[in-house]
């Protein structure tokens, strides 16, 4: 039984298909350029990895050997499975998968595009000479090529874009969540703070009513200086907590 997940896999990759009208002829064309691809795979790895080295934002996730060389395999087995043309769920899922995991070590777009700009360069060089007397079938076969690159990456990029989309939609999530910690804390920290605050003035101002006239005037002054300082205090209060 086909799961949701897996049948709207398969919707995607079937829109890519048809948007890019790759077609059985074009699988077939695929298929044919693999022996090619096979004999002149390791060149093109190594020689992919010789330009990564180059830059230092893709040197420094390359720092472990045994890393390097599984990723040489994936990539071989990448684009091994490109031209094998089977265009199904797993094909879809993979694809898929790539994508995601770029986003989820910040590997960004265009260290992906550069390693189909490698392709593209390598494969367009040898591929070119297998109809050398059939300038016809030669496009052909470089437009079947492109078409399924194209899709390749087109799967790729929307789980890329997907995945970082859903991490930005997490941070905000989490910053609203933040936010409204922040404002029940301001609310609480308020009354907590300007109540004794009010207590205060309200007992300076019982004080002065009921013994005014007994109260000595410096006494007096002493206060309603108070009373005036619990409301700059109650003020600041305010400010402290909207800032």
């Amino acid at each position: 039984v086909e799961s949701a997940d897996e049948g709207a896999l398969m919707h995607e990759l079937e829109n890519g298909l048809r948007f890019l009208n790759l077609s059985a002829d074009d699988a077939d064309r695929l298929r044919e350029l693999s022996a090619t691809f096979r004999k002149h795979a390791a060149e093109f790895v190594e020689g992919f990895y010789r330009h990564l080295f180059q830059f230092e934002d893709a040197a420094r996730f390359l720092q472990d050997e045994s890393l390097v060389e599984r990723l040489k395999r994936a990539q071989l087995e990448h684009f091994e499975t490109m031209l094998e043309a089977k265009w199904d769920a797993q094909f879809a899922d993979q694809r898929r998968n790539v994508g995601r995991v770029h986003a989820e070590v910040g590997i960004e777009p265009r260290l992906f595009l550069g390693a189909y700009g490698q392709y593209i360069e390598h494969c367009f060089r040898h591929f070119a000479g297998l109809h050398r007397e059939d300038h016809d079938e030669c496009i052909a076969a470089m437009q079947s090529l492109w078409k399924a690159i194209l899709l390749d990456i087109g799967l790729s990029l929307d789980s890329y874009f997907l995945r970082t989309t859903e991490e930005l939609q997490q941070a905000l999530d989490m910053y609203w969540r933040a936010n409204t910690e922040l404002r029940q804390f301001a609310e609480l920290a308020s009354h907590d703070l300007k109540t004794p605050l009010a207590t205060v003035a309200n007992l300076c101002d019982e004080v002065l009513d009921e013994f005014g006239d007994e109260i000595p005037p410096d006494a007096q002054e002493m206060i309603s200086a108070a009373r005036r300082r619990k409301f700059r205090m109650s003020k600041m209060i305010d400010e402290v907590l909207e800032a």
